[in-house]
């Protein structure tokens, strides 16, 4: 677009130096001369007919061809000044707008163009265009981009820390002096099992103690050896008390060192009986843990009655000896009459059944009885579930206090 304008205006530099050379022909045209005879006169130029433009002027005007048959030498000297000059078309009177004519677009000229300079100097339609010369420029090279200037890593601004809400008490943090969980280990038979069910529901959600299940069904003294039992679980390490009961299945002759049976009830069979609870009890002291000893229930045969007395008769005697927490349930499962009875009063007073069908087991709600006779033995007794009763009592007054506002 640049070369375009460009030689566009070298073209209307051409056409105003045409102008100023036909200005100087008309003045020296009216100096009186002899016309030399070997230049005609132009042919006239027809009114109505259509201007013919000529070819744009070149930078530089050469002379013109001389025509056949014309001199060369002998010229005046008016002549040979008018030779010696460019050659210029003659004037000819303004034309109306011609077809094929076109308009220059405007620009900024010393002088204005007039319509001879337009009639004598203005390419035709019909001439070729004038070859577009483009310009070369050769591209600036490319500036060289500033090193990379690495920012710091900017530091983030401190958030301090959200205010408590107004109204709205902040829970206390955790410290390390929390009383840890009291560990309580069930074991025994099958009777110790539905104890064991009784104390992990009423202590589901309480957080202070953990329950650990350790009974053996069919298990008691005479098959079956409680005092390696006791040795091998490894939650003894940390127990703090230990629930059991046994008997149930010891109706049954017993052998002893090797030696042949003992029936059930002789002197011998009591003799190695007992041996084997007091080892249990001793070995449970020596750790310094203490036992709370639950005794067998009431039934429903006299003659199974008959027999958990005898063995309730050992236990006490034996706890006795061993500073053991014996708790005797017998008379808690029996009626106003001292019999066996299925049905019994709960807390609230209304009759409940406390009883399996089989006369001896218990049901979910009896064995919760248990549960709360076993607890309150443990938290009156042993000094651990005395302070972590305390420390409840206030908690479950402000929780009262809570409900009731």
């Amino acid at each position: 677009m640049f070369v375009q304008f460009t030689v566009v205006k070298v073209l209307r530099g051409a056409v105003v130096a045409a102008g100023i050379a036909l200005a100087c022909a008309s003045t020296q045209a009216q100096t009186p001369a002899a016309a030399p005879a070997n230049i005609q006169d132009p042919p006239p130029v027809a009114t109505g007919a259509p201007l013919r433009l000529l070819a744009p002027l070149p930078n530089e005007v050469s002379a013109p061809t001389p025509r056949p048959g014309s001199a060369e030498t002998g010229k005046p000297a008016a002549a040979a000044k008018a030779a010696d000059a460019p050659a210029v078309p003659v004037a000819v009177p303004a034309a109306p707008a011609v077809a094929g004519a076109f308009a220059l677009p405007p620009a900024d000229v010393p002088e204005p163009v007039t319509s001879e300079m337009f009639a004598t100097g203005i390419p035709s339609a019909s001439s070729p265009p004038a070859p577009v010369v483009s310009a070369a420029v050769p591209a600036a090279p490319p500036a060289a981009a500033p090193p990379a200037t690495v920012a710091p890593p900017a530091t983030p601004p401190a958030v301090p820390p959200p205010s408590p809400k107004a109204g709205v008490a902040e829970k206390p943090e955790k410290t390390a002096t929390e009383p840890r969980k009291l560990t309580v280990i069930v074991a025994g038979d099958s009777i110790a099992d539905g104890i064991w069910g009784g104390l992990y529901r009423k202590l589901l959600r309480d957080k202070r103690y953990e329950i650990v299940r350790k009974a053996r069904n069919s298990s008691g003294f005479v098959a079956f050896d409680w005092v390696e039992e006791l040795a091998e679980i490894e939650e003894i390490k940390r127990a703090d008390a230990v629930v059991f009961l046994a008997g149930t299945n010891d109706r049954q002759s017993l052998v002893r060192k090797g030696k042949p049976r003992y029936l059930f009830g002789t002197r011998e069979w009591e003799e190695g009986y007992v041996e084997r609870v007091v080892a249990l009890m001793e070995a449970l002291k020596a750790r310094n843990i203490p036992l709370v000893w639950v005794s067998l229930p009431i039934a429903r045969k006299d003659e199974f009655n008959k027999d958990s007395r005898y063995l309730n008769g050992l236990f006490a005697r034996a706890a006795a000896q061993a500073d053991v927490y014996y708790i005797d349930i017998w008379p808690m499962f029996a009626d106003k009459d001292g019999q066996y009875s299925a049905y019994l009063p709960d807390a609230d007073g209304r009759n409940r059944l406390m009883r399996d069908n089989d006369g001896i087991h218990f049901t979910p709600r009896g064995y919760e009885m248990i549960a709360d006779v076993v607890l309150e033995k443990l938290q009156k007794t042993v000094p651990a579930f005395e302070q972590a009763a305390s420390a409840a009592e206030p908690n479950a007054a402000s929780a009262g206090a809570r409900k009731a506002n």
